[in-house]
């Protein structure tokens, strides 16, 4: 019946179907606009989705869903694979799980994607069907920029005070990646070699996150920075190399070794949930998370910044 039900909507939609992402060249942050025209009514009225949805403010979208937009690697697979028992795994049942989706409720019209920290080229697909058993009927490619450049850049104490761990990711494996650094804004006096790290399938207990959920991972960096000068002495650094590209200029504190008379701050976040920018959905979603994160921001202020 599913396999008759598949044939019967591509037949269907795909006479006159219009279907484009734009633009075609972004970068990481950038928001891509999916346009379609000529699904038919008959096909938005077909209730075919078995998709789960109790938690968000987004479920009434999803029910009695036949049409909707994945966002996928450009060389992912979009087999189907029918319903799974997986006890941490939701519809859409694809081979490969779509980085983020909408559903699709007109017969034309567009929805705007954010792409969040995309590091290899991206497919936006059209799926007639529903989430258990989708068909892809249209495609549409976009391209990332400078895919391979430095990203997330992040710190943490390198196991005492005399050390910053400097860590940031890249797709791109580099012996020659560095973190130099110095004193003043531009001014690199010194580095120091960013190790790197990634993980395989191998290293995950099992499906789905090394199936239907995986996704290629980063190499992750890591470089210590030696913190010996005056507590509170501002440097400034930047991550990379030549081949791969440099991050732009940061800056962090040395920080004050700790003893009877030192302050300590502590903030605790934890479990916020995730929450995307433009409404889409994916494997698990609290869509009120961003009140927590920016009502922690307004609260720290802009000392914990600095």
């Amino acid at each position: 019946m599913a396999v008759r039900l598949q044939l019967v909507s591509l037949l269907t939609v795909i006479h006159g179907l219009q279907f484009h992402a734009s633009p075609p060249n972004i970068q990481a942050g950038d928001w891509v606009t999916a346009s379609w025209a000529g699904i038919p009514a008959t096909e938005l009225a077909r209730n075919t989705s078995e998709y789960l949805c109790s938690q968000d403010s987004f479920c009434h979208d999803v029910f009695h869903l036949s049409a909707w937009i994945g966002v996928f690697p450009a060389d992912a697979s979009v087999d189907q694979i029918g319903p799974q028992h997986w006890g941490c795994a939701n519809p859409p049942w694809l081979a490969t799980s779509p980085i983020k989706w909408k559903p699709v409720n007109q017969s034309t019209g567009s929805t705007m994607f954010r792409i969040e920290a995309a590091r290899t080229d991206l497919k936006f697909v059209l799926f007639s069907n529903g989430t258990s058993y989708p068909y892809p009927i249209a495609t549409s490619q976009v391209s990332i920029a400078e895919a391979g450049c430095p990203r997330h850049v992040h710190l943490a104490l390198g196991g005492s005070t005399d050390l910053m761990r400097v860590m940031f990711e890249s797709f791109t494996l580099d012996g020659e990646a560095v973190v130099r650094y110095g004193y003043a804004p531009g001014q690199y006096t010194a580095n120091v070699s960013a190790i790197p790290s990634t993980y395989s399938k191998a290293d995950l207990c099992g499906p789905p996150a090394n199936t239907h959920g995986w996704s290629t991972p980063p190499w992750f960096y890591s470089g210590l920075v030696p913190t010996t000068q005056k507590p509170g002495t501002r440097v400034f650094y930047s991550v990379g190399s030549n081949s791969m590209g440099w991050s732009s200029e940061r800056t962090f504190r040395t920080p004050t070794p700790p003893g009877i008379s030192s302050t300590l701050r502590v903030a605790v976040l934890a479990d916020v949930g995730e929450t995307y920018l433009d409404g889409a959905q994916y494997h698990w979603m609290e869509p009120y998370a961003w009140n927590t994160t920016n009502g922690v921001l307004r609260a720290w202020g802009t000392q914990w910044a600095t």
